[in-house]
């Protein structure tokens, strides 16, 4: 009888000594024991991240650019978190009926698939962890009429970094209306903060919203800017920030923000929280003083328009100086064009540039009579006085530019080479012998309406409307 039993379960003794199948048996039952390890190997990483991290958030790094291939070797340790995160919960809702009851083919997945992380996570750990830096190009030359308008703004650059430097938690808030230079001054103030290490600051968030923006849209560009998990929610961005000291520069909201719906320490917390001994402080700009209210701004700055010899010189190095100086006519339709500009430095550059290939005095003429007829004057407050102005600076494009920014005011927050590829394969820079030549015509129409101060390229290299709303309206307009 013996020897009948061994008969029947020799084979069955055999086929588990194979090493192939004593590997399957481990993925059922030995699951826990590859979480373990993988938890373990996972613990390492992490305190690499954390090191990364430390590194990229010293002092005398502010305001650099980390490599590509450091964020993407961040942003995989991230991700393989979030996966151990999933298996460990699978593995605990195969277990909810008790130890006894095995699911085989959950186990055995989940067990293969740890197995398989742990492996990319022991190469990330081979990797070289030294933290490094993307060249910075040299700053673009500063142009005359960027000097003027930079004078008018110093003074408010001044004061918005003395509130910075006091010890109270506070909302500054910078307002006035559109195309007066409040994304300007912001981006000073960024500057500054991130050129001037003895501000104090470890975290310098600098984020751009728009009429429609969402919340959600804001977390991630925030936990883009901290180096954070894409999937990254207002928890992750809140113990990332509680324990540093920040300053966001919010720019353009168009109604208030909840600070702690970001995952921002809101400045006016408790003074018994456990955050006290650091430094908070929201700078934002938008053109409602009613939105300043409402977000609580203790500290405001109003930007005003140019006084009348400050729009004077802005308009005069927008136009053609040979021709301005050469007859007094000249001179004289100038000053009308700029006081129905009213001080407003984008309309100053909107029109003195319209002006400048314009050589005859009748030209000169003409355009003064078509700002007359369009209504067009700034008025100090009234948002809807820019419309005319930037479709005055349409308007004067040769009509193939015009179709170029159509087709960017449609597709909004496109890279400027992805723009720039659009154009070319829609067949709106005209005929070319090579793509070299393609790209430099396509440049040239960007620069075109970059000087028509109708389109702009960010830091980042997506291209931005100047006046989203507006703009968006004078697209609706030709489009209708």
């Amino acid at each position: 009888m013996l020897d009948l039993v061994k008969l029947c379960f020799a084979p069955c003794c055999a086929c588990f000594q194979s090493p192939v199948v004593r590997e399957d048996m481990s993925y059922v039952f030995c699951t826990k024991e590859k979480l373990v390890r993988l938890e373990s190997a996972m613990t390492d990483l992490r305190a690499k991240k954390d090191d990364i991290e430390r590194e990229l958030n010293l002092p005398q790094h502010r305001g650099k650019q980390p490599t590509n291939e450091l964020q993407r070797r961040v942003h995989k340790v991230g991700e393989a978190d979030e996966m151990i995160t999933q298996l460990v919960d699978e593995y605990s809702k195969s277990c909810v009926t008790g130890p006894c009851c095995l699911n085989c083919i959950s186990r055995y997945s989940i067990s293969r698939r740890a197995i398989n992380l742990l492996d990319e996570i022991n190469r990330l750990k081979g990797e070289q962890s030294k933290v490094s830096f993307i060249e910075q190009s040299p700053p673009k030359p500063v142009h005359e009429s960027s000097k003027i308008v930079g004078e008018k703004i110093f003074s408010n650059l001044n004061v918005a970094c003395s509130y910075l430097a006091e010890e109270t938690n506070d909302i500054i808030g910078i307002w006035g209306m559109g195309g007066i230079g409040k994304t300007t001054l912001l981006k000073k103030i960024n500057q500054r903060l991130l050129d001037d290490a003895d501000m104090g600051f470890d975290h310098v968030l600098f984020i751009e919203a728009s009429q429609n923006t969402r919340l959600e849209e804001l977390q991630k560009e925030i936990a883009k800017n901290l180096h954070l998990p894409p999937s990254a929610g207002q928890q992750d961005i809140f113990n990332a920030l509680k324990t540093k000291n920040i300053v966001l520069l919010l720019d353009n909201i168009w109604e208030p923000v909840d600070l702690v719906g970001l995952g921002i320490i809101n400045p006016y917390r408790d003074d018994n929280d456990s955050t006290k001994p650091y430094k908070y402080k929201v700078i934002l700009t938008t053109r409602s003083e009613n939105v300043c209210a409402q977000m609580r701004v203790s500290k405001k700055i109003k930007v005003d328009c140019l006084e009348p010899d400050e729009a004077w010189a802005l308009f005069w190095h927008n136009v053609n100086l040979l021709v301005f100086d050469s007859d007094e006519k000249f001179k004289k339709i100038a000053r009308q064009v700029m006081n129905k500009c009213g001080g407003l430095p984008l309309a100053l550059q909107v029109v003195g540039k319209a002006m400048s290939n314009k050589n005859t005095v009748q030209e000169w003429e003409d355009i003064l009579s078509s700002l007359k007829n369009s209504g067009t004057e700034v008025v100090q407050g009234v948002q809807e006085s820019l419309l005319p102005i930037l479709k005055f600076s349409y308007d004067n494009l040769p009509r193939n530019i015009q179709e170029c920014f159509l087709c960017a005011s449609i597709l909004r927050w496109l890279s400027k080479d992805d723009l720039l590829k659009l154009w070319m394969g829609l067949g709106l820079i005209g005929d070319f012998v090579n793509l070299q030549q393609a790209y430099g015509k396509a440049r040239l129409i960007f620069k075109k309406l970059e000087e028509s101060c109708l389109l702009y390229s960010s830091d980042d290299d997506f291209v931005s409307l100047h006046d989203d709303q507006v703009m968006q309206r004078i697209g609706d307009l030709q489009i209708e």
